[in-house]
This record gives C-alpha cells, structure tokens and sequence, in this order.
C-alpha cells in the first residue's frame, strides 16, 4: 500500500511493455564499462520467452541470461531460477540493448566439437553470413 516513485527506463509498444525502476539515474553503471569474464551481483526480472531470463545487474540495459548459460550441458530444472532471486554471474558479451551473461563455472568459451567452424548462437546468425537463400545445408541434431 504506499506510494513509490519510479522512473521509466524504456517502453516497448511492439510488445506492449513498460520497464519501470526506482533507481536514481546516477545510480547506474555504464555497460559499456563491463568486460568480458567481470562477475556482477544481478536479480533476475523476468522471464525472456523460451529463452532464458532478464537480469538487473544495476547498468543502463538489462542482463540477458540464456537458458544455455544456466549451468554445464542441458539445464534439467530451470524452476529453481526464479523472479526475484538474486545470484552471482559473470559477463560473456556486452551488446548494444543487453549484456549476455552466464551461471556457468569455468572457462567462458565453450569447446565446439570437433569439425564444427562456427556455431549460430539464439540472436547471432553470423555463422550463416554467406549463405544463400535457396543453398541446402547437411548436418547433425545434437542434443
């Protein structure tokens, strides 16, 4: 029941969405000053599709947290990843509208298996830069 005074970080009218935050501007982090690798306290927002998690990790965009990244190999139970709860994670890769972050120990690149030059990633085709449109493509379902 009382009264709060809040901010609006960004509106979304595609998606209908309104991002509010009580935080005062000066309070934030540039991500810009994020590297790859730096841990940061962050508190999961909420939920990104079939994706993963939005993450507020106190800088001016939000964290994004691929359900890929919750832990090594496939992530069998995502319901202990909940709103609100707070955890420690580290940066992968800052982008211009969000932070990629990761819950995984370790190094941060993954071993590609053997023979495999570049892996799509959700958001990241660069590995399909120079195909074209009617070129069939051969390959193998892992997972």
């Amino acid at each position: 029941g009382g009264l709060v005074r809040v901010r609006v970080k960004s509106v979304d009218l595609k998606k209908n969405a309104l991002r509010l935050t009580m935080k005062e501007e000066s309070e934030y982090i540039s991500a810009e000053d994020l590297e790859a690798g730096q841990t940061v306290a962050a508190t999961l927002t909420g939920r990104h599709g079939r994706r993963g998690f939005y993450a507020d990790i106190g800088a001016d965009r939000p964290g994004l947290l691929p359900f890929s990244e919750l832990c090594e190999g496939f992530p069998e139970d995502v319901s202990r990843f909940s709103m609100g709860r707070r955890l420690s994670l580290r940066v992968l890769q800052v982008g211009k509208s969000s932070v990629l972050l990761t819950h995984r120990e370790g190094p941060l690149e993954r071993a590609r298996p053997p023979g495999v030059e570049a892996r799509a990633r959700s958001g990241n085709l660069f590995a399909f830069a120079g195909v074209a449109p009617e070129r069939w493509l051969e390959g193998e379902i892992v997972g």
